[in-house]
């Protein structure tokens, strides 16, 4: 190679064609892949995720944010979808979790927990503030698609209580059903979802 830009053995710029960096080819390099994303600005009843999860990776890691449209002080939850892109919730009695909460104005540890509910819910009523942001978290989904080995979220994130102060999230939350889970979808106990996005990234094993 000839080349002002190759210098003490390294190529500082190389053009690779396209189609040319295929997954057999990256095969061995870890990280992280995106596979999905849902948003919204305005007034939905809900925020879902459907075909994120498949059988191309193990483990993925879901980091997002989402604010309630009033006052009443909704609480934060979620539900697993099955079916892949035409999704629909999984709502029976297998939501295994355990949610601590501390508010920074309290040196109080609060929880929410459940041995088996409809739902995971995961935090205590949440404020209407979009400048705020009403509740934002980065979570592991472990073995969501293997539909012999329950699925677990587990991670850490913040919510703002009514009283506007922020508090600390740290939890998990295991389904214990046997259905592949493909996607999942973010509400709130009452209220409306106002602003809200999420991305979803395959863990590659290596």
């Amino acid at each position: 190679i000839n080349s002002e830009h190759y210098t003490d053995g390294s190529i500082d710029t190389a053009h690779i064609g396209d189609s040319q960096v295929t997954s057999a080819k990256t095969s061995g390099v870890g990280g992280l892949v995106f596979v999905g994303q849902a948003s919204t600005s305005s007034d939905v009843t809900a925020i879902t995720l459907d075909n994120v999860f498949t059988s191309t990776y193990q483990n993925y890691l879901l980091v997002g944010e989402y604010t309630p449209d009033n006052t009443s002080g909704a609480n934060a939850r979620f539900v697993f979808r099955t079916g892949g892109s035409s999704g629909s919730d999984l709502s029976g009695t297998e939501y295994n979790y355990h949610f601590i909460r501390m508010n920074a104005d309290s040196s109080s540890l609060n929880n929410v927990r459940d041995t088996g509910g409809t739902y995971c819910e995961f935090s205590a009523p949440v404020k209407d503030d979009v400048v705020r942001v009403g509740v934002r978290l980065s979570w592991t989904v472990f073995d969501p698609y293997t539909s012999n080995r329950r699925t677990t979220v587990s991670g850490t994130g913040k919510m703002t209580a009514t009283d506007a102060h922020s508090a600390f999230l740290s939890g998990s939350c295991d389904y214990k059903g046997t259905e592949s889970v493909t996607g999942i979808k973010f509400y709130f106990s009452a209220d409306n979802v106002a602003n809200a996005q999420f991305r979803v990234y395959g863990i590659v094993n290596s």
